[in-house]
């Protein structure tokens, strides 16, 4: 049987944990001390259920952001 491909909705606000994983390339294991951490923001509504913010993951990647060295070189 071929196995469906599994793509994040990309209309979706809130993703749950293992859209949230495919979205930023990382594995579900490297979230998990991420929100134990409170390194990344997070959802439980009802407890149980995690969910993240769009916005939020792309801060996320936005906030690891390196200079390139042109632009070090005009701040400097």
């Amino acid at each position: 049987m071929a196995e469906k491909s599994k793509v994040v909705n990309s209309d979706a606000e809130y993703l749950p944990l293992t859209q949230a994983a495919k979205f930023l390339g990382v594995s579900k294991n490297y979230l998990y001390p991420m929100n134990h951490f409170n390194r990344l923001t997070y959802f439980r509504p009802g407890g149980k259920l995690v969910l993240y913010k769009r916005s939020d993951l792309i801060k996320f990647i936005e906030g690891g952001r390196i200079p390139s060295a042109d632009e070090v070189n005009k701040a400097v």
